[in-house]
């Protein structure tokens, strides 16, 4: 998947749980990463969705993450409209307590595509590295592709491996594309191709009110991966 699909967008926001890829294009998106918020807490999604006995202080944790979500998507709609509005209701969302690892990484975004803001690479690394320190892989992984179209081949291996440390799915790939291309460490290549297989396509679960989830299972990466793989170990012999 390009670098497109794994920021947070307007209409498809993704989050990462247990390497399967949840698409929800509605406020309750959070509600996975809602779970892993919790202090350790093991709440079923049926509590968060449908109610059920819970502290008052996890109730309210409850409410705040809600409403961080329900800001972040309102600026997320400006994404093909107002990029500016979009950066702003961002940086207040920082600012006023919303300290979000996602919407740090959508700052970053803005800034290092110069979009609603002035493009700037230190402040783009800035929210980048504030979101991985928080474990955000995606914030990792996202650095490690824009530092490789910059040709900054030395950092963007720092970072991929970054997002493979905090289990980010797709990193593996993209460091083994970067192998390749600047034709080395082949080896180490065909073991990140063989991480990224190993994994299996990603799901994908759009989410629609009074509608089923759809279920989709393409993943353009992995079927990439395998062929890479194929003419990478042709190589080898």
């Amino acid at each position: 998947m390009g670098r497109g699909s794994v920021h947070v967008l307007c209409s498809e926001i993704s989050v990462h749980v247990r390497e399967v890829r949840f698409t929800d294009k509605w406020p309750t998106f959070h509600v996975a990463a809602l779970l892993k918020d919790l202090n350790g807490t093991d709440l079923p999604p049926s509590i968060i969705r449908q109610g059920g006995d819970m502290r008052k202080s996890t109730y309210d944790r409850v409410m705040v993450r809600r409403q961080t979500d329900s800001l972040w998507l309102a600026a997320e709609k400006f994404e093909d409209t107002d990029s500016q509005k979009r950066f702003r209701m961002l940086r207040t969302l920082l600012a006023t307590g919303h300290d979000d690892p996602g919407i740090m990484t959508s700052v970053a975004m803005l800034y290092a595509d110069g979009e609603g803001v002035k493009r700037s690479r230190s402040q783009a690394l800035r929210w980048s590295r504030r979101a991985w320190r928080r474990g955000y892989s995606i914030a990792a992984l996202n650095c490690g592709i824009d530092e490789t179209k910059s040709s900054r081949t030395e950092s963007a291996v720092k970072w991929f491996l970054r997002a493979i440390d905090l289990g980010d799915v797709d990193a593996p790939f993209y460091l083994a594309k970067l192998y390749l291309e600047v034709g080395c460490n082949y080896q180490e290549a065909a073991k990140l191709l063989k991480m990224r297989i190993s994994a299996g396509p990603q799901e994908s679960f759009t989410v629609s009110p009074g509608v089923e989830p759809i279920r989709v299972l393409e993943d353009g990466d992995f079927e990439e991966a395998k062929h890479l793989l194929s003419d990478l170990e042709a190589r080898l012999q």
